[in-house]
């Protein structure tokens, strides 16, 4: 009997260098995950907003220096051919409350990951 072949999910990669993200608004398939990688030595904050793009989680992502941060587009069935917009920010991990002096702001907010079709 022949075992059900597996598939492992697709992986998107999005670099944030000088503060910018690139792609700025990437697409995943459904159930994909993105990896954000940062080439740049300041840590940010990564905001997630839900779907009324008014508000957002109480919970943020870090993408540490020269890092990474992996996410997963959700499984349910109202994840699926959505959306998630999300910002940056540089943070210092001290004060993450407190703005970086002199700090770029990252590249912001009006970034979408748009998840399947």
């Amino acid at each position: 009997m022949k075992k059900p072949k597996k598939e492992v999910p697709a992986v998107t990669e999005v670099t944030v260098a000088d503060g910018v993200v690139n792609p700025s608004n990437p697409k995943i398939p459904n159930q994909g995950i993105l990896v954000m990688t940062n080439e740049d030595l300041d840590f940010y904050r990564v905001q997630l907003c839900v779907p009324s793009d008014k508000d957002h989680p109480p919970m943020y992502g870090v993408l540490p220096p020269l890092g990474a941060l992996v996410l997963m587009a959700g499984p349910e069935p109202g994840d699926q051919d959505t959306h998630c917009k999300f910002e940056i920010f540089v943070t210092d991990m001290l004060n993450p409350k407190k703005r970086k002096r002199g700090a770029a702001a990252g590249s912001g907010g009006g970034h979408t990951i748009k998840i399947g079709s």
